[in-house]
């Protein structure tokens, strides 16, 4: 998931800035800090899926200061969850967990801990698939193509995985034709 917002703070307004259910979350703190989180989803010992324990990156005070606008974003990619003030990563935690369902609505602030503040230009961006395809028999990956391709949530390829463009070669066993397909750095697919 990507989360981007414009936040201003006023009046060293911490609380709550917004909440997706149980699974995603973003607090602003005193003096400036903030702190975004998410809820792992877990498998017990049957292969029942249950809720994991929360991942919490906390950026240091003086993120935030009096009534300027910041860019936030929250970003994870299935191995890091990232935590982006004015395009600056401010704080980093590995993980390798789904993330917990969204099963509730977004929730902008709260009216026990709501920050005082603004908020605008929201973007939500999730991927929540993990499709593998089967070849047709008689057509198998050549050697060098790659095993696994890796988006981002807006549909890019995924940097931090591909640094270029990628081909895909298949090869038909039956007349050894092989056919290219490119996935462009957009996610394009020719």
């Amino acid at each position: 998931f990507r989360i981007e917002l414009a936040l201003r703070v006023e009046d060293d307004g911490a609380g709550r800035v917004l909440r997706l259910g149980d699974s995603i979350g973003l607090d602003a703190g005193s003096r400036g800090a903030l702190r975004a989180w998410f809820t792992q989803e877990a498998v017990d010992a049957t292969g029942a899926k249950l809720k994991g324990g929360k991942i919490v990156l906390d950026a240091p005070p003086a993120h935030l200061d009096g009534s300027r606008w910041r860019r936030v974003c929250l970003d994870y990619d299935g191995q890091r969850f990232v935590l982006e003030v004015d395009g600056l990563e401010v704080a980093r935690a590995q993980a390798e967990a789904p993330v917990w369902p969204v099963g509730d609505d977004l929730a902008l602030g709260d009216e026990r801990s709501g920050f005082v503040g603004a908020l605008d230009a929201l973007v939500i961006a999730a991927v929540s698939a993990s499709e593998q395809a089967k070849l047709p028999d008689g057509v198998r990956l050549a050697p060098e193509s790659p095993q696994s391709i890796h988006f981002d949530a807006s549909g890019a390829l995924d940097r931090a995985r591909h640094a270029d463009p990628l081909e895909v070669r298949l090869v038909f066993e039956q007349d050894g034709v092989v056919r290219t397909i490119r996935v462009g750095m957009y996610g394009t697919v020719e």
